[in-house]
């Protein structure tokens, strides 16, 4: 789907179990694939999310207030926006598997967001920082790749590969077996109480 004024793919409400697999959304003025106000237990997988967001910002994929979704397998490059974004208090989401690079803002980001798990993705070459987290708990990453490319070439992001935010409420993370760019972890969200990263 390309080439909207707004949406390309939109779910919204009690839009729940539904699969989007393999669509190729590119060149819409918003987001290139919307999950907004509730949905539930989708699940996204191979979609192609590219050069979206022409209108003022949209994001390759978001998740606005959603549950229990798993993304899997998808690659958002080249946004206006953020490559893959979770905001206000999407919650309980797995992404696996996501390639998401060369988007203007950031590769993933997590805004007012809780208790999401991201699993074997590889997040390199964004705008602003790889990994972020503003006001988000509880987000556990796994053997992914965060500043390097899938063949583990060295891809950092422009202004860090990891970002806590300090100015709103606190957020962590936890990272295990993650490849990361040793010197890419930003260190102005540790300031605030309740922030932390954690790796081992």
């Amino acid at each position: 789907s390309y080439g909207n004024l707004h949406y390309a793919i939109w779910l919204d409400g009690s839009s729940n179990n539904n699969a989007l697999s393999a669509n190729n959304s590119y060149g819409n003025g918003a987001q290139g694939i919307f999950l907004f106000s509730s949905p539930t237990n989708n699940n996204l997988s191979a979609n192609i999310a590219s050069g979206n967001g022409l209108q003022g910002g949209g994001q390759g994929l978001e998740l606005f207030t959603s549950t229990g979704n798993t993304l899997s397998s998808n690659i958002a490059y080249g946004n206006i926006g953020v490559g893959i974004y979770l905001i206000s208090t999407s919650k309980g989401n797995i992404l696996t598997s996501n390639i998401v690079s060369t988007n203007s803002l950031a590769g993933i980001e997590f805004v007012n967001s809780s208790s999401n798990t991201l699993n074997s993705n590889s997040v390199y070459s964004n705008g602003t920082y790889g990994l972020e987290l503003s006001g988000s708990t509880g987000i556990v990453s796994t053997n992914g790749n965060i500043g390097y490319d899938p063949s583990l070439n060295l891809l950092p992001n422009t202004l860090a590969d990891i970002w806590l935010d300090s100015t709103t409420m606190a957020s962590n993370l936890t990272l295990y077996a993650n490849q990361v760019n040793p010197v890419g972890i930003s260190k102005v969200g540790f300031s605030q109480t309740g922030s932390y990263l954690i790796s081992y």
